[in-house]
């Protein structure tokens, strides 16, 4: 696989779900740091989740690169479930961000169409330079 570089111009655009605004700050400004090569768009609801993945007139965000969901378990995986119910989503990874993550509610998350299962533990730097590590270095996205 090729090693792929992401330009600061060439931002990955992160959709952050979250269910709150106090609860995507702290993570969401980590990824806007400087040195990090991605822009996060927050939404608070999985139905407008929905609407920036379907691109529908009302979505606010542009299509990401990168789902980033960080809710609640019957909220995420609500959301999982409908992201893997439209096969067009397919291409597009989703990372669930947990709270001290089981392996079993890791294991709910895989099976419901997750690519990755990331702790948080509080403190997000080392979450947001994994994630970047991988996904924007590492990794080849699907096209959009």
């Amino acid at each position: 696989m090729n090693q792929v570089s992401v330009e600061r111009n060439d931002l990955l655009e992160i959709l952050l779900v979250a269910d709150s605004r106090d609860e995507a700050r702290p993570l969401s400004d980590a990824f806007e740091e400087p040195a990090v090569a991605a822009t996060p768009h927050t939404v608070l609801t999985t139905d407008a989740a929905l609407d920036a993945l379907r691109r529908d007139e009302d979505a606010s965000v542009p299509f990401p690169d990168i789902v980033l969901i960080y809710l609640p378990r019957s909220d995420a995986v609500e959301l999982l479930e409908a992201i893997e119910s439209e096969r067009r989503f397919a291409p597009v990874p989703v990372l669930v961000v947990v709270d001290g993550g089981t392996d079993a509610t890791c294991g709910l998350y895989y099976e419901r169409g997750a690519n990755a299962c990331l702790e948080a533990a509080g403190e997000f730097d080392a979450l947001v330079s994994a994630t970047e590590s991988f996904w924007c270095n590492q990794a080849q996205l699907p096209p959009k």
